[in-house]
């Protein structure tokens, strides 16, 4: 009963599609980082605790992103527990509670720390709304256009299922209208306000295509992806608010009797910075100023560690917050790992050889202690997943 399926239709070299799932291009694909990546997975979860695998595999297999990649995360967290030296007995049985921690961490069988795996998603409708447009640029890269990459730029995002053949007929009728010597000029004179363009509208979602020149050598050519380049909405970046509620979620064990970490993986494509760990868990910093300068200010009373009320959620001993670690970066992801001041079960800071930010009682402070790398325990090449030639 392995990870991956080996009954499976394999799909060459090609690159990921939009509306594929991650597992299901990891299983399929024959490039030869891919291959890597499945049969580093594939180890890894062979050494996951027997009654855990089956669980792990469904959700892995899972077309799901939040199930899929809430398995990966697991898997990795076990491997790299049980390569510092721990032992992991999965879904422990908790008192009076019908729900399980991940893992019971040990050390030569002395149970040490509970160890709860987490990620941060989109909401369910933002997840329906990416699908929705995928589904349409996928249907995008088909179009024909032998002068012409086509460049997206999006606003807003689509309510409801888009037209996306329509759409495809309309920017190919477009593009064969343009004269590719005019739009080539104009392109390599770097007034790309002169640029022609075609605005196109759904629900409140809009499209503005403008078309990229196909060099010299490469027109006639329909072999390769039409679009060139998509530049996404803006939108207001909130990751301090994730790990938050992230952290606040998993508050729900009751009084476990050992120290409690959770491990956060911030799947976004934005990667999170030691500014937002701090900020979700000890409040949001403000600036003071004056007419001359500016300084820093107290933190806001509205952190997960740290509110209106004083210490909260005390019962989570340390989090490890991970800027989106995936199967393609596994060996440079490093975590925010910091101890709570407050946790009514201390862990011990020793115990972890990673870097972490540990408090000083004596100071009020909080230390960096500088560790070592997850990869010094996970011990794969630095070029991985290695190439693809």
């Amino acid at each position: 009963m392995g990870l991956f399926e080996t009954n499976v239709q394999m799909i060459g070299n090609r690159t990921m599609m939009r509306t594929e799932s991650a597992y299901e291009y990891y299983a399929r694909s024959e490039r030869p980082s891919i291959a890597s990546i499945r049969r580093v997975l594939g180890e890894w979860y062979e050494d996951l605790p027997e009654e855990s695998k089956l669980d792990v595999q469904k959700r892995f297999r899972s077309p799901v992103p939040g199930q899929h990649e809430g398995a990966f995360f697991e898997i990795y967290l076990h491997r790299l527990f049980t390569r510092m030296g721990f032992e992991l007995q999965a879904h422990p049985d908790v008192e009076e509670k019908d729900t399980h921690p991940d893992y019971l961490v040990k050390k030569q069988g002395r149970p040490c720390f509970y160890l709860e795996a987490t990620i941060t998603r989109d909401s369910s409708d933002d997840v329906a709304e990416r699908q929705r447009a995928d589904q349409v640029f996928e249907t995008l890269e088909k179009l024909v256009s032998p002068d012409f990459y086509i460049s997206i730029r999006v606003q807003g995002a689509p309510q409801t299922p888009p037209p996306g053949a329509k759409l495809r007929k309309k920017i190919e009728s477009w593009l064969q209208s343009l004269n590719y010597e005019n739009v080539r000029s104009t392109f390599d004179s770097g007034d790309l306000e002169a640029m022609p363009s075609l605005l196109w509208k759904h629900d409140d979602w809009r499209l503005t295509i403008e078309p990229i020149p196909k060099s010299p050598e490469r027109r006639g050519s329909t072999d390769v992806r039409a679009i060139g380049m998509t530049l996404p909405p803006v939108r207001q970046l909130s990751l301090h608010d994730d790990v938050k509620k992230a952290v606040e979620v998993k508050n729900k064990y009751g009084d476990l009797g050992l120290p409690f970490i959770v491990a956060i993986n911030v799947t976004d494509e934005f990667r999170v910075t030691k500014n937002d760990v701090m900020n979700a868990l000890f409040g949001e910093e403000t600036i003071l100023f004056d007419g001359k300068r500016a300084l820093p200010g107290p933190r806001r009373p509205n952190g997960a560690w740290y509110s209106g009320r004083g210490a909260s959620n005390t019962k989570i001993s340390a989090v490890m917050v991970y800027p989106n670690v995936t199967p393609w970066n596994l060996q440079d992801r490093e975590p925010w790992i910091v101890l709570n001041p407050w946790a009514k079960y201390p862990l011990n800071a020793e115990a972890i050889r990673l870097s972490k930010f540990v408090p000083n009682h004596s100071d009020n402070a909080l230390l960096e202690v500088k560790g070592m790398s997850c990869n010094r325990f996970l011990q794969l090449s630095e070029d991985w997943p290695g190439p693809d030639d």
